[in-house]
């Protein structure tokens, strides 16, 4: 199922015997797209305020009731890491709160488009495919989707998501209505648009 990244922020994180707190955060790596670990807020009843958990220990997601449910106990999710203590990245690789870039420019090969509004999550597989850009049209707040192979890197320094296309190609996509289901013909779409091949053609 493909979720935004607005939507899952909401969200709910049960363990087998009860309620842990709220997911505030996803982490993922800018190589892979995979998010790494989920930030839940505890509420404080926790050895630590806020806890990383990977989406291994994932057990379901009730998107109706808007719950993520945890294969794993209060106590073990208690002696896993804070957000901070989690070991550094592989070498080549960054990882990346989406709360954080979110607020990022988005800047295309000829000028600065806009900011990042959010990510389209694929939640079988808790791998980014979309980045939803706000292309700061006056007064529409008009809002696209934008393929990973469209994002050539990401500069935490400059507060930036760089792509690799112009800033027509984004400005031009078809606007993306968060409220509607993004179906695969819309995908299908959506690709040839940015003449990519689709993420479900290619190896993970």
């Amino acid at each position: 199922m493909l979720r935004t990244s607005g939507e899952l922020l909401r969200y709910d994180v049960e363990a087998a015997d009860g309620r842990i707190g709220r997911l505030t955060d996803l982490l993922f790596d800018d190589q892979s797209w995979r998010i790494e670990h989920l930030v839940v807020d505890t509420g404080g009843f926790l050895r630590h305020h806020r806890v990383a958990i990977s989406p291994e220990r994932i057990q379901a997601c009730n998107f109706e009731h808007e719950t993520i449910v945890l294969d794993t106990t209060r106590q073990d999710v208690e002696g896993g890491p804070a957000p901070g203590d989690l070991p550094p990245s592989a070498p080549g690789h960054h990882r990346h709160g989406i709360v954080a870039v979110q607020d990022y420019c988005v800047v295309a090969t000829d000028e600065t488009l806009g900011k990042v509004h959010g990510v389209v999550v694929e939640t079988a597989t808790w791998t980014i495919r979309y980045f939803i850009v706000d292309t700061g049209e006056w007064l529409s707040g008009k809002f696209v989707l934008m393929p990973l192979r469209c994002v050539a890197s990401i500069d935490d320094g400059a507060l930036k998501v760089i792509a690799s296309v112009t800033s027509d190609t984004i400005r031009h996509c078809p606007a993306y209505d968060e409220s509607a289901e993004l179906n695969r013909e819309y995908e299908s779409f959506l690709h040839k648009y940015y003449d990519w091949p689709p993420y479900w053609d290619a190896p993970d």
